[in-house]
């Protein structure tokens, strides 16, 4: 549809942006930027590895271990056999 149709028969569409949030005191945030940190605050936990279930552990230690290099036989060697 054109713009002039969507004018003339009222079929527009208003975007609405979310700019303020009240915070847990009462106050409102000021901007974007603000509600963005505050949104982020609120749905995003801290991350401390006190927290890890046996389930992440397990995921960091299979990480680590991927992230080493691999021996292959294509790998260069020392005279002992090692890198």
């Amino acid at each position: 549809m054109n713009e002039a149709y969507k004018l003339a028969s009222k079929i527009t569409r208003h975007v609405v942006t979310l700019t303020t949030l009240q915070k847990p005191d009462g106050l409102k945030t000021a901007d974007i930027i603000e509600t963005m940190k505050f949104m982020i605050e609120q749905l995003i936990p801290e991350y401390n590895v006190q927290d890890d279930t046996n389930h992440h552990m397990s995921i960091r230690r299979l990480k680590i271990n991927l992230s080493r290099p691999l021996m292959t036989e294509s790998s260069p060697r020392t005279k002992s056999g090692r890198l």
